[in-house]
């Protein structure tokens, strides 16, 4: 007979609240901390995406049951961030007479259906934020979720019309390939974006890995090979940023690195859940978390407004860690506006409460 204890996670909701401050810091301060961070959003998503497909095969659902949440959760959010967009811009061209709408048709069509990642199969660059075809630059990590997504319904597909039982063995067969191949890809074309789930698949494998290191994998060797394989992710990407020869620049080995070792914090610090949960960070954080997906799709075409704001109602003589600090806050009141209206309505857990969200659960099975 399987008993199943459950834990709740709470500590991904306050990392991803730490990690959206993180993105918005990075563009109203230009520090360069917004990498690492999305970085850190790929990790959650792996291991959020992996519970989640697990859970709807456990509960019988169909491949286009779970696509039908992940569009509903995802999709409504994203397209009424871009009317917010394009009200913007429309202001912005009455007031100024420049007109960032002026563009073609085909961006209308790719930013709807969130397909801009086709057109850096076309024309790679060097970095996908250099994707013309954007209208916010930071909506760039959204195609690659959305194809995140899709990759890890296959499983779900398979068991629906194939009638199988192991599609959670599926899904862990799955999670290897892709990081092996994700590995194997980035180390021969680190240096062009195409668009593709490959070049990002093995930051958002290391969320998939810990989650079954965390939840479903039994015995400590099998655990334990997960820590080893996280550490010599560490070390191997690090060995790979050392010995190229483009200094200072960024490569996706740089990112795998910063990823393997988030991954590896989740674990270290998973047995101070207990503390955590008791915290007033818990609270503070976990309400950012909360509604960090609206801070993430509207504060970037937002930074202008935002600063001519808060310089209008500070004094000149405001510190400067004063002014970016309100600067966050009012980007923060903005995106919580945004949620209430825009996001809570199509959220899959019925009622939420500020503050107050359903965690993330993980289940040990024991004998």
């Amino acid at each position: 007979m399987v008993h199943r204890v459950h834990e709740r996670y709470a500590m991904l909701d306050g990392w991803r609240g730490v990690a959206a401050l993180a993105v918005v810091f990075h563009h109203v301060s230009h520090v360069p901390v917004g990498g690492p961070a999305v970085m850190c959003f790929f990790v959650i998503s792996g291991y959020c995406i992996t519970a989640s497909a697990e859970a709807a095969l456990r509960n019988g659902m169909s491949f286009w049951s779970y696509m039908r949440r992940r569009i509903n959760r995802i999709y409504p959010p994203y397209l009424f961030s871009l009317l917010f967009y394009i009200s913007t811009r429309i202001i912005k061209l009455v007031t100024t007479g420049i007109n960032d709408l002026n563009r073609p048709v085909i961006d209308f069509i790719q930013s709807a259906t969130l397909t801009q990642w086709l057109t850096l199969v076309v024309s790679p660059a060097t970095n996908p934020i250099d994707n013309p075809s954007l209208f916010v630059t930071a909506h760039w990590s959204l195609c690659y979720e959305e194809q995140f997504y899709l990759l890890m319904g296959i499983p779900l597909f398979i068991a629906t019309y194939a009638q199988r039982k192991n599609g959670a063995r599926d899904i862990f067969k799955l999670v290897w390939i892709c990081v092996a191949l994700s590995v194997v890809f980035n180390l021969f074309i680190d240096h062009l974006s195409y668009g593709l789930f490959l070049e990002y698949f093995a930051m958002f494998g290391v969320g998939c890995l810990v989650y079954y290191r965390l939840s479903r994998l039994k015995g400590n060797p099998m655990r334990w090979s997960i820590d080893l394989l996280l550490a010599m992710g560490c070390i191997v990407a690090m060995m790979v940023t050392l010995g190229s020869e483009r200094d200072w620049e960024v490569t996706r080995y740089d990112d795998l690195m910063f990823a393997s070792g988030f991954g590896l914090l989740l674990i270290a610090l998973h047995r101070f859940e207990n503390w955590y949960r008791r915290s007033r960070a818990s609270f503070i954080l976990g309400s950012i978390g909360l509604i960090s997906y609206s801070l993430y799709l509207v504060h970037q075409f937002n930074l202008n407004i935002v600063l001519a704001f808060t310089d209008r109602i500070l004094p000149e003589e405001t510190p400067y860690f004063v002014l970016i600090g309100s600067q966050i806050a009012v980007h923060v009141i903005v995106a919580a506006a945004f949620w209430f209206f825009f996001e809570r309505p199509y959220l899959n857990h019925g009622s939420w409460v500020f503050g107050k969200r359903p965690v993330f659960v993980l289940s040990r099975s024991k004998e």
